[in-house]
């Protein structure tokens, strides 16, 4: 049997629809990132390595999620079918809903001091402006560098 070739506008959507995913992914993943850190007092002694076990385990779960859905999610829909691997996937979209929003009470929020498109403009800006600055020999100048 021979596959028929996608017409412009099916292609057209495939990829709209692919750049929307990558796009809404990026930018859920770099949001709860910052969220997590938000949960942490880096002053704290004893809140900075519960900080490195947080980011630990959370890469560890992201990469395990993406390994069983490669594998272990792809042997379920070819030899039960689709609607199994879908249902999988809404209870553990589900599960992961309610566990986090179980938690909503215990959040540390911070409150936004200014805007936040005007502290990346203005590093956009003092960028600009520092282009044809002249590096230092001594580049460890160029960072805050802590002793600890």
């Amino acid at each position: 049997m021979i596959c028929t070739p996608a017409s412009g506008i099916q292609l057209s959507f495939l990829y709209l629809s692919l750049y929307l995913t990558a796009l809404g992914t990026e930018g859920l993943k770099s949001s709860v990132f910052g969220f997590g850190l938000d949960q942490f007092d880096d002053t704290d002694p004893e809140e900075r390595p519960q900080m490195s076990n947080f980011f630990n385990w959370f890469f560890f779960f992201i990469s395990l999620g993406s390994l069983c859905s490669v594998t272990i999610l792809v042997y379920i829909q070819d030899n039960l079918g689709r609607d199994w691997g879908y249902c999988i996937i809404a209870c553990a979209i589900v599960i992961g809903l309610v566990v986090f929003l179980s938690g909503t009470k215990r959040y540390r929020f911070k409150k936004l001091v200014g805007s936040p498109l005007t502290q990346i403009v203005a590093v956009f800006v003092a960028a600009w402006r520092k282009k044809h600055l002249k590096l230092p020999s001594d580049l460890s100048s160029l960072f805050n560098i802590v002793q600890s």
